[in-house]
Order: structure tokens, then C-alpha cells, then sequence
């Protein structure tokens, strides 16, 4: 499937209770996204909790997707999706078909 320009959307990446980054996303996909790599020195493992907050016309609120890192370059992150809580597959689906259309 094709990348899609995310838009200016951002993503808080949560690694744990005392550790979050906010991140601008670069793709995504129904399978992942990738978001510009924070500077700061994280301690990245092998899952994250990323959450988007929602435009207001797609409802408002935010999002939590459990993810897995696949890769990591000087700039980027990639991550896979692991897990979309039911109510919110849907509203990521719409999410990735708008930013397909822009």
C-alpha cells in the first residue's frame, strides 16, 4: 500500500509512565506510520503506545495504538501497528483515507 502525507499531524509516543515525546508524522498507513525522530535521548524499546489527538471534524479526542518499532534512521521512526482498540479502527481507517485524498 502507499505512503500518505500525514498532513502536520503529531503523535505523542509514550515509552513509559515517565517518558513521552511528541512527534511529527511523516506517513501512514493501515499497517504503521513514521514520524520525524525526536531529539531528545529516549529510551526507545521494543513497543510503544503512540496517541493522536483528533482533528475536530473527525470528532475530536485522541487515539491510542499500541506499536512495535521496526526501524529507526538519524531522522525517522518506523512503526508497525500492533493493536487499535475497536472504536478507534475505524476513525484511524477514515483518518489514513483523508490523508491519502490531500
Amino acid at each position: 500500500m502507499r505512503d500518505s502525507s500525514a498532513n502536520g499531524m503529531s503523535v505523542t509516543e509514550i515509552h513509559s509512565g515517565d517518558e513521552a515525546h511528541l512527534s511529527r508524522v511523516l506517513e501512514v498507513t493501515p499497517e504503521g506510520m513514521v514520524v520525524s525522530r525526536s531529539p531528545a535521548l529516549t529510551n526507545l524499546g521494543r513497543h510503544v503506545w503512540l496517541e493522536l489527538g483528533l482533528p475536530a471534524d473527525a470528532g475530536g479526542g485522541l487515539v491510542r495504538i499500541l506499536a512495535e518499532v521496526v526501524g529507526r534512521g538519524p531522522q525517522i521512526t518506523r512503526f508497525r501497528f500492533k493493536h487499535v482498540w475497536p472504536r478507534d479502527r475505524a476513525t484511524c481507517r477514515r483518518l489514513v483515507s483523508e490523508a491519502k485524498a490531500a
